[in-house]
């Protein structure tokens, strides 16, 4: 994975067009903070 090449602290969040309801994140030594707005 390309993540194992990473150095450092690092978060990465991916949104792919052929999953359009679906996030994938990951995050190495610092924290993520992810925000999520709802259509009402």
């Amino acid at each position: 994975m390309a993540c194992s090449q990473l150095e450092g602290a690092f978060a990465l969040l991916f949104k792919s067009i052929h999953y359009p309801g679906e996030l994938c994140a990951t995050r190495r030594g610092s924290p993520m903070v992810i925000g999520v707005k709802c259509a009402d």
